[in-house]
C-alpha cells in the first residue's frame, strides 16, 4: 500500500486505502504506510487498523521516538523501522558515525519493544552497504530480537547474480529475512526470485508500480513453488481494475 500510493499522481483517501487493503487475497502482511506523513495517511492506516484483519498490518517509520509513537497510535501491531548506515548516508546525509546510527536504532527499536509493537528492521539501501556496517546493525538487530529484517534495494541496481549471495549471508544470522525489491532496472521479480531461492521468507510486492508486482510474484510462487494460498484467478482481475480506477 505504501509503495503503491508513491506512483506519480496518487493520493489514497482513507477510504481508498480501506478499499485495496487486500485481505481477501491472502497476503500475509499489509503495509499499511507511514503514519508520520500526513493526517490523511494517518486516518486511512487508522480506519484499516480497526477492521479486524486476518493479515498482520505494519506502519513503517524512521528510527525516531516520535514516528514510533505515531505507529502505536495508529494501531497496528508491527512496526517496520528503518535507517541507511551505508557510509555515504551516514555522512552525507546525517552527519552521524555508524555508533551514533546503532544508538539511534536501538534506541527506537527498544522504544518499540517496550510498548509492545513487533519489529522488522530495514538497512534502507542494504544492497549498496558496506557489508562491514550491515554486519554491525545485523548483529545489533538480532541482539534485540527483531522479528524480521528487509533486505531493500532501494536504488533497483542489483545484480540478480549478486542478490543472491547478500540475501543467503542475511539469512545465515538466524532472523527472518524479506526482500524488497525495486524494478528501475527491471530486475525486482528476478531478484525477488533469488532472494526466494536464498531463503528469504516474504517478498514485498504492490499491486501499482515501483517494486515487484503482486501479480507476478503470486502467479510465480504458485506455479514454481506450490504456494496456492493466493486467489490468483478469483481476484487478479479485480485487483487490475480496481488499481485502474484508482489511478483515474
Amino acid at each position: 500500500m505504501r509503495e503503491g500510493e508513491q506512483t506519480p499522481g496518487v493520493n489514497y483517501t482513507p477510504e481508498q486505502r480501506l478499499e485495496i487493503a487486500l485481505d481477501e487475497f491472502g497476503v500475509d502482511f499489509i503495509e499499511v504506510d507511514h503514519p508520520a506523513v500526513s493526517d490523511d495517511v494517518f486516518a486511512g492506516i487508522k480506519l484499516v487498523s480497526n477492521q479486524g484483519l486476518r493479515a498482520n498490518l505494519l506502519a513503517h517509520s524512521r528510527a525516531l521516538i516520535r514516528d514510533v509513537d505515531y505507529v502505536l497510535k495508529a494501531g497496528t501491531d508491527w512496526i517496520g523501522i528503518f535507517f541507511c548506515v551505508s557510509e555515504a548516508c551516514l555522512k552525507k546525509r546525517f552527519g552521524i558515525t555508524l555508533e551514533q546510527a546503532m544508538n539511534r536504532i536501538a534506541e527506537a527499536i527498544e522504544y518499540a519493544k517496550d510498548h509492545g509493537l513487533k519489529i522488522r528492521f530495514t538497512p534502507e539501501d542494504t544492497t549498496r552497504t558496506e557489508w562491514r556496517n550491515l554486519e554491525a546493525v545485523l548483529r545489533l538487530a538480532k541482539e534485540l530480537k527483531v522479528y524480521r529484517v528487509s533486505i531493500a534495494d532501494t536504488t533497483g541496481s542489483a545484480h540478480p547474480l549478486k542478490f543472491y549471495p547478500l540475501v543467503h549471508k542475511v539469512v545465515s544470522f538466524g532472523i527472518p529475512v524479506n526482500v524488497h525489491c525495486h524494478n528501475d532496472l527491471g530486475l525486482a521479480l528476478a531478484n525477488a526470485i533469488m532472494g526466494i531461492e536464498a531463503g528469504a521468507s516474504l517478498v514485498d510486492a504492490t499491486e501499482r508500480a515501483g517494486i515487484v508486482d503482486l501479480a507476478q510474484i503470486a502467479t510465480v510462487l504458485y506455479y514454481h513453488y506450490g504456494v496456492k494460498k493466493y486467489k490468483i484467478v478469483d481476484m487478479l482481475y479485480y485487483l487490475s481494475n480496481l488499481s485502474a480506477k484508482l489511478r483515474e
